[in-house]
């Protein structure tokens, strides 16, 4: 079997990441965004992360996720044989980062409750934590609530560019007031 673009979980799909296999695949999917898990009545935050050579920087952190502790998580897991209870359990620096991407991406399958699931409805959320219903997304959820999201955000910039271009038109309405006196002042003289 090859490992082409996919990844594999699983009893026989361990084996077929490897540490070649494995940065690739967390590279590819650099830029997208994940949550964490979240504590308590804490919820989860967003979080985005980029590989740089060695390195998996995340944008809430300033110290980096090596690929060596990236691959340790992978080797703790797979020796759990896939069912990781937490982030904790991986036992390595980032786990609350490296936990919902391995997550997400299939690695794992956990068994921590998500703090707060995108789109949940407001009882659920405002429920304390050891009462809510444990959330497992399927892709179409994820893709739904994502697709939600996104949707939001482009609101957000249209709102902000909006804002932006009223912006640029006072200033360009008081530039062009300026430039007027003062040609007004150079002509009187």
């Amino acid at each position: 079997m090859t490992t082409e673009g996919k990844y594999f979980t699983g009893s026989e799909g361990y084996g077929m990441i490897t540490e070649e296999t494995l940065w690739p695949l967390l590279a590819s999917h650099g830029g997208e965004m994940f949550f964490t898990t979240g504590r308590g009545l804490k919820p989860g935050v967003p979080f985005t992360y980029t590989i740089h050579g060695g390195e998996m920087r995340v944008n809430r952190k300033d110290k980096a996720i090596t690929r060596a502790t990236a691959m340790l998580a992978y080797q703790r897991a797979a020796e759990m044989s896939g069912i990781v209870p937490g982030p904790k359990a991986l036992g390595v620096f980032g786990a609350s980062y490296i936990y919902p991407v391995f997550l997400s991406l299939g690695i794992i399958h956990g068994t921590a409750q998500p703090s707060i699931a995108p789109g949940a409805p407001k009882e659920e959320q405002q429920m304390p934590r050891g009462k809510r219903k444990a959330v497992s997304l399927t892709i179409d959820e994820r893709i739904a609530a994502l697709e939600a999201e996104l949707t939001s955000l482009r609101e957000t910039v249209e709102n902000k560019e909006a804002e932006l271009k009223q912006l640029k038109e006072t200033r360009d309405s008081e530039l062009f007031l300026e430039e007027i006196h003062r040609r007004q002042k150079v002509s009187h003289r």
